[in-house]
Formats: structure tokens, sequence, C-alpha cells
């Protein structure tokens, strides 16, 4: 039996990430991680450069036919990408 004051550790974290303001920055980390798993290995290896800022979704590749697929798909890889990260992450898909 815990007591009044005790928190199980994925409370501790959730505490921590809120208390120092960094939950975003996780979730961006978490969704650079688990790339692969989110846009599926193709896509995965041939990205050459990931990051997000101000919730656009920087993303570079290197292949002219897979950016025409990627603008096809944008809202469906934009929803994948906030459906991993469990909130409004990226709003918009930038390909460079």
């Amino acid at each position: 039996m815990r007591k009044s004051n005790e928190v199980t550790l994925k409370e501790a974290i959730e505490q921590l990430l809120d208390a120092y303001r960094i939950r975003g920055a996780y979730k961006q980390a978490d969704v650079i991680g688990h790339w692969e798993e989110i846009a599926g290995k193709v896509i995965a290896d041939r990205t050459k450069d990931l990051y997000l800022r101000d919730k656009k979704l920087f993303l570079r590749v290197d292949s002219a036919a897979l950016k025409a697929e990627l603008i096809m798909m944008k809202s469906t890889l934009l929803r994948k990408v906030n459906e991993h990260a469990g909130m409004l992450l990226a709003e918009e898909l930038i390909l460079l």
C-alpha cells in the first residue's frame, strides 16, 4: 500500500517534465527517435535531416520522387507524428 506522499516513477517524470517546461522538447526527441516507426522504413532510410521547430516539421529526403510523394501525404504524416506525441506537435510539414 502506498503512502499518500508517494508517487510512481511515471508520475514523478511527468511532474518533472511539467515543472521544467520541457515536455515539448521531450516529445520532439521521442518523435525523432521513433521516426522509422512513425514514417515507415522506406521514408526513414531516405531521411537525411529531421527536426521540429515552432510547430513545423522540417524534413530533408534524398529522393525527388519521395519528396513528391511526401507532399501528397503531408496530412497523414503530420497526423501520425501528432498521434505518436500525444499532443499537437507539428501543424505544418516543410520539405527541404
